[in-house]
């Protein structure tokens, strides 16, 4: 009984700090709002005086749209897929009832994010059957800098700081104390937000419309038009390794990858013959791949705002013209049609 008391008393302080923590975690999670535990992610970087580029927000709004909306393909890419695919467009041509959640961000977050967001959102629907890669031809094979790796990092290496509540509270005692309390203007601004609002309110709002939107945003803009030949920056190599990574990440989930390359105006030549060869070349080693769409496609150049984006307008057509080509390449079982 003795030993027991003992050994009781060497671990007492060791036990009390361990109550400790969990009354903390218990008592942040049952005080908290759910929706500003999105202020929480190390994405934003909690810098009071620097601006924060809403390629981060976005990012951590789509993060959270993972985690709130149904999906049996996974849509990952840059900004040519979140401005191009209308999912609200696309879902009701599918077969089995299917549902496409766009998940695409921007290109600051790398293909090192893009991969890391496919697996965010493998993981939150591990039912899901596809993924689908939206990726121009002229950010294939180009070197970009960005956080890609921060997405990585902080959501699939080491996603433990999701589990301790006490962050939630930390976030919201400084959105409250520093964006509310102190000042009429929110002190952490972004760029591009005219409004400059409080980061909380942008950021749900970000989340509120990309749930009715199923991911998708429009980008406006119309830059002039003079017809001129693509003239791809290219590296072939680093253009297959983004490919398999994205490949490779689909089949340890058991799901199929599909990819489509984003639509372009400009005019094919040397650079664009030599892309769509070696991607075909890739295909034909993956033959599992489907890609539903020509390697390369020219719309009318109105359909686009500048050499990537396509317009509200031209997202309409162009969603409309996959979903077409994507149901005759998908199964009527739907999702269950999975890798074996």
């Amino acid at each position: 009984m003795n030993s027991y008391t003992s050994t009781f008393r060497a671990f007492r302080p060791l036990l009390i700090a361990l109550a400790w923590v969990v009354v903390v975690e218990a008592t942040s999670e049952a005080l908290l709002p759910a929706d500003l535990a999105l202020l929480e992610s190390p994405l934003l970087h909690m810098s009071y005086r620097k601006p924060i580029r809403p390629e981060r927000v976005n990012t951590v709004a789509k993060i959270a749209l993972a985690e709130r909306m149904p999906a049996d393909i996974i849509q990952v890419g840059e900004s040519t897929g979140l401005a191009g695919i209308q999912p609200e467009l696309i879902n009701p041509a599918l077969p089995g009832g299917l549902k496409l959640l766009n998940l695409s961000t921007q290109l600051p977050a790398e293909f090192a994010g893009f991969q890391a967001v496919e697996e965010i959102g493998l993981r939150t629907h591990p039912h899901a059957g596809y993924v689908m890669a939206v990726i121009s031809p002229l950010h294939l094979g180009v070197v970009t800098e960005g956080f890609g790796d921060d997405i990585a990092q902080y959501y699939v290496r080491f996603p433990v700081w999701k589990l301790l509540s006490s962050l939630k509270a930390r976030a919201f005692i400084i959105n409250l104390v520093y964006y509310h309390a102190l000042s009429p203007r929110s002190l952490y601004t972004i760029v591009g937000n005219a409004n400059n609002g409080a980061l909380s309110t942008y950021l749900q709002d970000r989340v509120a419309w990309y749930q009715h939107s199923g991911g998708w945003a429009a980008i406006s803009m119309q830059q002039p038009f003079k017809p001129h030949t693509c003239r791809l920056t290219y590296d072939s190599g680093l253009a297959f390794d983004r490919l398999l990574r994205l490949y490779a990440t689909a089949a340890q989930h058991h799901a199929r990858l599909i990819l489509v390359l984003a639509p372009v105006r400009c005019t094919p030549d040397e650079s664009t013959t030599t892309l769509e060869r070696d991607v075909r070349r890739f295909l034909t080693s993956h033959s599992d791949i489907i890609a539903p769409m020509p390697l390369l496609t020219v719309v009318p150049h109105e359909w686009l705002g500048d050499e990537v984006h396509l317009t509200p307008e031209g997202s309409a057509q162009y969603s409309h013209i996959l979903a077409e080509a994507l149901s005759h390449y998908l199964p009527a079982a739907g999702a269950r049609a999975r890798r074996p």
